[in-house]
């Protein structure tokens, strides 16, 4: 295991704050039909910090109905295809009565997580439905599962990850967190990682391999004695813990790989990166931690490509983002452009993006062919309409 000491003081402010974490979702309605094409074996991936869930064929959101956004069609529309459908909530299949979390399209169905029938804070559903949202079966019930932050959703499993405030009988304050693998073949799920502190969050997860790795931030200390000490910054400093681990594949144990690490920016290629007071990388197989410090990135992006790594920096003086690319296996960054827009996510056709207002009000969500992102050429950007 590897430690890598730096000053942790953004990384402290930013885990303080997730306290009280909130997420915002699109407010738009249309009707429409989902026309892309669809893999089985698709990855879905849903990060509460956007509330979206991307996959190759599209992507999901919820805002009380589900709403699909589609690349075939440049496309934003609720999942229902009724046509004479007034969409509300009595009787439109788009509607859930329910935080709904993760969300994948596999063939002719849907999944979901969802707290759909919930008879009190911490049950959560997985869901099977049509693609409009009819025919809905509940297939998996898990119970204590307060606030979800993160889910994955392969051919093979459900996974996702959630932290909890209150123990199982909603009586008295508790702090922990952990992740979840449901197993869609045999139907049986089971916690593949636990941690109790103050603030626990799994706040990154990725891929790798047959495996899976993320990161953990968390207080090595309890509720009581923050209360104590009136969430004084400079006394809660010394129990900040920030963490790597990691699973060679779904049947092994997570191990701790970094200590005093920071946020999991790429996994590809047996190598985990991640940013701290620069950027690292982790080598599976040799156990070594690499300073990256010729590279003039400070953050990555959601990939699904197979050889290649997305990274970017933020330039001040234009106010705009630098994107490079790295191949699996090399040392070197290749430039792909500068832009006003926020790469969200990389698969292997499609490239989904936002443009930011000036207000964060009114933003712009949209994709672009990966081939031409890659080529720098954001001009092809569409944006979704309803």
């Amino acid at each position: 295991m590897k430690k890598i000491r730096d000053l942790r003081t953004k990384k402290l402010a930013i885990a303080l704050a997730l306290c009280v974490m909130t997420t915002s979702v699109f407010t738009s309605c249309g009707t429409g039909e989902k026309t892309s094409d669809n893999d089985s074996d698709e990855i879905w991936f849903y990060d509460a910090s956007t509330a979206l869930n991307f996959g190759e064929g599209g992507a999901f959101y919820y805002d009380n109905y589900i709403h699909f956004l589609d690349p075939s069609s440049a496309t934003d529309s609720i999942i229902c295809d009724r046509a004479e459908c007034e969409h509300s909530k009595d009787d439109c299949p788009a509607y859930i009565d329910g935080m709904t979390y993760g969300i994948g399209w596999y063939d002719d169905s849907l999944l979901f997580l969802t707290t759909l029938g919930a008879g009190q804070l911490g049950d959560l559903y997985l869901y099977e439905s049509s693609t409009n949202g009819e025919n809905r079966k509940q297939i998996a019930y898990f119970s204590n599962i307060q606030s979800v932050l993160g889910c994955i959703f392969t051919d093979d499993y459900v996974i996702f990850s959630y932290y909890n405030q209150y123990d199982e009988s909603l009586a008295d304050s508790t702090e922990e967190a952990g992740i979840i693998l449901y197993d869609r073949n045999s139907g049986d799920e089971r916690e593949i990682f636990h941690i109790d502190g103050w603030n626990a969050r799994i706040v990154q997860m990725r891929l790798i391999g047959d495996g899976l790795c993320f990161s953990v931030i968390y207080y090595d200390t309890t509720y009581e004695d923050v209360a104590e000490h009136d969430l004084d910054y400079d006394y809660l400093q010394q129990f900040f813990r920030d963490e790597i681990y990691l699973m060679s594949d779904m049947d092994q144990d997570a191990k701790k790989v970094c200590d005093d690490a920071g946020d999991i920016v790429a996994a590809c290629d047996g190598k985990i990166f991640f940013v701290s007071d620069d950027m690292y990388r982790y080598d599976v197989e040799s156990g070594e931690v690499e300073r990256m410090s010729d590279w003039p990135v400070t953050s990555g992006t959601l990939s699904f490509l197979d050889d290649e790594m997305i990274f970017s920096r933020y330039d001040s003086d234009s106010g705009m983002r630098d994107y490079y690319e790295c191949s699996a296996g090399s040392d070197e960054l290749s430039e792909i452009g500068l832009t006003d827009m926020t790469i969200l996510a990389v698969f292997e056709n499609n490239t989904y993006a936002i443009i930011y207002s000036d207000d964060f009000t009114d933003n712009t969500y949209g994709y672009m062919p990966t081939e031409d992102f890659l080529a720098g050429n954001f001009d092809s950007f569409v944006a979704f309409e309803e």
